[in-house]
């Protein structure tokens, strides 16, 4: 049954952990050059492509423009 899984929450939950984990992987594969390091292709991929992308989809407005100090 489905309803006894999302009850239990295994397949439906992450750690952040895992979390951080996935968006490093998504990072490195949207732009897949091994002479920049993680971080600064993490930091390029949150900028570039994430916060924007959350500050145009009115479920995260809120909080992309209450988190980073909207101008």
């Amino acid at each position: 049954m489905e309803d006894d899984d999302d009850e239990e929450g295994g397949d439906n939950e992450m750690v952040y952990s895992e979390f951080t984990e996935a968006i490093s992987a998504i990072a490195c594969v949207l732009k897949p050059n091994p002479y920049e390091t993680v971080d600064s292709r993490l930091k390029n991929y949150l900028k570039q492509i994430l916060f924007p992308a959350a500050k145009n989809n009115p479920k995260t407005q809120k909080v992309v423009k209450g988190s980073w100090g909207e101008k």
